[in-house]
């Protein structure tokens, strides 16, 4: 009975628990006996119902948290508001060790906004992060902050610097090249702290070779905090090339047919040095003409070389029709130059996504001319000037076109090595000689238009005070000046010439149309051009006896610029004297018309 009654208590107090909790309503009185049974099973399942509510809201709670892990995985934020709070310092000053590449004051702008602030570790791990990203920024790529275990005292933490060093660096072999000059030309160091924009300038210089690519592969070094470097060759192909063109740049005088075969290898050697040959005649090699340039490397900052000779002889006789009159004549040309890189820069605005690069190279050479001419076995003129130069060009690229510059001094020194007097009695023009001074040069752009069109523009032009003799002057007239007239038109101690011409696709072809035979499936409206253009240029002489004092020659017309199958580029234009000058041909009209092709 005492036991029963113990029992009794504990099913009331059981009750007491399931009213307050869930409202099950209670007895007035203890239970009977008779009663006892039937509240202990309707006890048992309240009891299972409350298990299974809870094991269901377990589960409930499991699936949620799975939810939040996911979420935080991706959203810092969340993962950051999951976590609970850290403990906060107060701190007033940093200490960076192992940093020399940047000063005090630098690190300092990059942690200000940290300081006198309470910070979590979450927190100055965030500032070593920031103290990195300074480092990536200036393309220290493998150099890294970070904090290492302390205990914070006087409000002050210290951050330590890894500065990543370069370990080894090979060169994979190449098939046409020697290593040992990639690797004289990589402007990096063993030990040197390691920098991206210092190995991005370097193989930028390396792979101004044409049938090359470098490229850098870092991998960890077997000292610590280095990396080696692999310079790894790619894209090779064969340093031969060849090409055969036909044109009609010649003269009435010389018959306007040509046809040339060329050949270049651009790594003679293995050393980057480019050897380049060329052959140009007419159909009866009566004119014709060779060159050669030697090319070659001759400091590991790309500073180069190099070397050429020209030969051209004209057998013109047949061109007149004075029987015995034979006019013959030949011209000799070599020459030094010297040529370096001065300025390249690239400039990146990240806001608008716009950019433009600079580069510029400074020249230098000597030029040895001798031009002879006989008339009848006799000779008329023979020039022999010897002249010093130095230039400057830069080149500009943007987001929108490019644009080049050009300019170059010749100083022309008299009775040196050779060369004619001041003032020679046989030279080609009366009162020109071997001393003069000249200046030269150029601005082109190029513009990308809406519709796949661009603006080409040229100015190029010349300044004397000295009267020159025929090989020095400049030229107006022909196919890379004013086209509605023939080559060498006038002849100008100085002068200027200005070409504008705009390309476009011929819109008013089909776009299905293919070039025919073509593997690559080319639609011509890719490979051709329409062109338009207008040309002007005029040219003053120092006068001299029976001589036209200065002419301005005005053209247009219209062409066609094509590039098939890779190798075949051709041009055609059609141009039209327009303005006062007429032609010394009586010409209305001239074709231009010119094909190369390379393999």
């Amino acid at each position: 009975m005492k036991t029963r009654k113990i029992a009794r208590k504990i099913i009331s107090c059981l009750v007491l628990i399931n009213f307050l909790s869930y409202g099950i309503p209670l007895y007035a009185q203890e239970p009977s006996d008779g009663d006892l049974s039937a509240e202990v099973n309707t006890l048992r399942i309240k009891v299972n119902k409350l298990e299974e509510t809870v094991a269901g809201q377990a589960e409930l709670i499991a699936q949620q948290k799975k939810v939040l892990e996911k979420i935080a995985e991706v959203v810092p934020e969340v993962k950051a508001m999951l976590a609970p709070p850290e403990p906060k310092t107060m701190i007033k000053k940093f200490v960076v060790s192992g940093a020399r590449l940047f000063s005090a004051q630098e690190l300092e702008k990059v942690l200000v906004k940290y300081q006198n602030k309470e910070l979590s570790m979450s927190d100055l791990k965030k500032a070593a992060d920031d103290i990195t990203a300074l480092y990536r920024k200036k393309g220290y790529l493998v150099s890294l902050a970070y904090l290492p275990p302390q205990e914070i005292s006087n409000n002050t933490v210290e951050f330590n610097v890894v500065e990543g060093r370069v370990g080894e660096i090979t060169v994979e072999k190449p098939k046409h090249s020697k290593p040992e000059v990639i690797r004289r030309r990589f402007l990096v160091e063993k030990g040197q702290i390691l920098n991206s924009a210092r190995i991005e300038s370097s193989l930028k210089q390396i792979n101004k070779q044409p049938d090359r690519t470098v490229r850098a592969v870092l991998s960890p070094g077997a000292t610590p905090e280095t990396s080696d470097i692999l310079l790894k060759v790619e894209n090779e192909r064969s340093p031969h090339h060849f090409s055969a063109e036909l044109n009609n740049r010649g003269t009435r005088y010389t018959s306007l047919n040509r046809w040339g075969l060329g050949y270049r290898n651009t790594n003679l050697l293995g050393n980057d040095d480019i050897l380049s040959l060329r052959f140009i005649a007419n159909s009866k090699t009566e004119v014709y003409s060779g060159s050669a340039v030697y090319d070659m490397p001759v400091s590991r900052y790309n500073t180069r070389a190099g070397v050429y000779a020209a030969y051209s002889k004209a057998d013109i006789g047949g061109q007149f029709a004075i029987p015995g009159l034979s006019p013959t004549g030949h011209a000799e040309l070599w020459g030094l130059y010297v040529s370096h890189p001065w300025l390249e820069k690239e400039f990146v605005d990240e806001d608008s996504g716009s950019s433009l690069s600079l580069t510029s190279n400074l020249t230098a050479g000597f030029d040895s001319l001798s031009v002879y001419n006989k008339i009848m076995g006799d000779e008329t003129a023979h020039d022999e000037l010897r002249i010093l130069k130095a230039g400057i060009n830069f080149e500009e690229k943007d987001n929108l076109g490019r644009t080049g510059l050009t300019g170059e001094a010749h100083f022309a020194i008299p009775e040196f090595l050779g060369s004619m007097e001041k003032h020679d009695e046989s030279a080609s023009r009366i009162d020109a000689g071997g001393e003069f001074q000249k200046y030269t040069g150029s601005i082109s752009r190029v513009t990308r238009l809406p519709g796949s069109m661009w603006l080409v523009n040229s100015f190029k032009g010349q300044y004397t005070p000295f009267a020159l003799v025929s090989g020095a002057q400049m030229t107006l007239g022909g196919a890379d000046s004013v086209r509605g007239f023939q080559e060498n038109e006038y002849l100008a101690d100085y002068g200027w010439i200005n070409t504008v011409e705009l390309r476009m696709p011929p819109f008013l072809l089909p776009s299905i149309l293919k070039v025919p035979f073509d593997k690559k499936h080319t639609r011509i409206i890719d490979a051709v051009q329409v062109v338009g253009f207008i040309d002007a240029g005029k040219g003053y002489v120092n006068k001299q006896v029976g001589e036209d004092n200065e002419k301005l020659l005005v053209g247009a017309g219209f062409g066609f610029r094509f590039d098939l199958y890779e190798h075949l580029r051709a041009r055609i234009d059609f141009g039209f004297p327009l303005g006062k000058e007429k032609p010394s041909d009586d010409a209305n009209s001239r074709v231009h018309f010119g094909m190369q092709y390379d393999w």
